[in-house]
């Protein structure tokens, strides 16, 4: 039985590992490309100032920062997954890059939608200020989750949350090109991979989490079971 829950544990950090990689290739490479491609186009009205540092911060920078940290942590994603091929005390930090993705994005939409005063075209907090809050409260996060395990799951429960709301909102925004459009059309899969690339991840942790569970459980009836044999043979 020990076989098969290790076959299924390996099964599924092999498909964490292949949807990073399809991660990396169908979604953040894109994303950055286009980054890039905005950046090209507007490159003389930046020089010549004729664009607002608030639309830079907003527009450019914004994105620079998210494609950045999520690199980072897809990364850390792939480290931590092929360790815990081998050993499966490096499972609980393939967590830490998945939550502190969904944590990042969310307060850099706090400031987008909360720091920014459109009517007076400024900003209340900077961007750059912002983004170093972030990451400080992601790394106190990612410190006390790898400390305690009950932090642990509390963040990665509320950032599952959090990714939940977001893929939801997505969907809202893509739903009349979704239900318009034939599955056959170039761009429908592409959309669809960008309304659930982040949320799979979670699915597959949980289900990872849940196995791993039911193993340890299992261990450990395992051994009380043979702990009450051996105490009844000692009694013979």
């Amino acid at each position: 039985m020990n076989k098969l829950f290790r076959t299924r544990k390996n099964i599924l950090l092999i498909l964490i590992v292949i949807w990073d990689v399809f991660s990396i290739l169908f979604y953040w490479k894109p994303y950055l490309l286009e980054i890039l491609n905005f950046q090209e186009n507007i490159k003389y009205e930046i020089i010549g100032g004729y664009i607002s540092k608030q639309f830079v911060e907003e527009h450019i920078y914004y994105n620079y920062a998210l494609f950045d940290i999520s690199i980072v942590c897809i990364i850390s994603e792939l480290l931590f997954t092929v360790l815990s091929l081998k050993n499966t005390n490096y499972t609980k930090f393939i967590s830490i890059g998945i939550f502190t993705q969904t944590i990042f994005f969310t307060l850099l939409n706090v400031w987008k939608n909360y720091f920014i005063d459109s009517y007076n075209e400024t900003e209340i907090i900077g961007l750059k200020m912002w983004v170093i809050v972030s990451i400080t409260i992601c790394i106190l996060l990612v410190v006390f989750a790898s400390l305690n395990n009950k932090i642990l799951y509390a963040v990665l429960g509320v950032a599952t949350i959090l990714q939940l709301i977001s893929t939801i909102m997505i969907f809202q925004s893509n739903r009349g090109f979704l239900l318009t459009q034939s599955i056959t059309s170039p761009n429908y899969f592409s959309i669809v991979f960008q309304c659930v690339n982040e949320i799979v991840i979670y699915i597959l942790y949980w289900i990872l989490i849940i196995i791993k569970s039911i193993e340890h459980n299992r261990n450990i009836y395992s051994g009380y079971i043979r702990l009450n044999q051996n105490r009844r043979e000692k009694d013979l």
